[in-house]
């Protein structure tokens, strides 16, 4: 692990985290979770999950997805200030040129998104039978970017649910949430 992923994105955090993250996985019927970057990947630090037996697990902690192809990755980059943002995508389009091209255009349509939104989106890019939606959180005292996810099958939710119900609640508790750790 690179470095414990900076002591698991502050424990300090994860824990004011852990109960909005709880409320909402279990009122949405959705996983949520709190990632940060590591290399070209974001890595969940922090996950809750609907407790339901017949629910698919769909995050963990530790789990590590592509920052271009997923709703928390494109949160990230949005999330970044304009130099660090063109400098990471510089990175992705040299390191990753196949993924890059599979996925730029959705990318960028998803930061046109979030200016407007408040929220990026991927309805099955990632994974064909989930929809995702990802906010950032805004940075540590430490300068790390926290950003927040909730993933949901789509045979739980439609596009439209998604973004007038998930999406929302799922920004109102990252806002909760940077309002509690304003300290941290």
């Amino acid at each position: 692990m690179s470095l414990g992923y900076p002591l698991l994105a502050s424990i300090t955090l994860r824990q004011l985290a852990r109960p909005l993250m709880n409320v909402l996985a279990e009122s949405m019927n959705c996983s949520v979770s709190m990632g940060i970057r590591d290399r070209l990947s974001i890595v969940y630090v922090e996950t809750s999950r609907i407790t339901s037996s017949f629910a698919p697990q769909l995050s963990d902690i530790g789990l590590r997805f592509p920052i271009v192809s997923t709703a928390i990755g494109h949160a990230f980059i949005s999330g970044c200030e304009p130099v660090e943002r063109q400098k990471l995508l510089n990175e992705i389009r040299v390191k990753t040129p196949r993924m890059w091209a599979e996925h730029q255009d959705h990318a960028a349509r998803s930061f046109e998104a979030f200016a407007k939104k408040g929220f990026c989106s991927v309805y099955g890019e990632q994974h064909p039978d989930h929809y995702a939606v990802g906010v950032p959180m805004g940075r540590l005292r430490d300068g790390e970017l926290i950003v927040f996810n909730a993933v949901i099958p789509r045979f739980r939710a439609s596009r439209q649910s998604v973004e007038e119900g998930l999406a929302p609640r799922l920004v109102e508790m990252v806002a909760q949430v940077r309002r509690s750790s304003y300290a941290v």
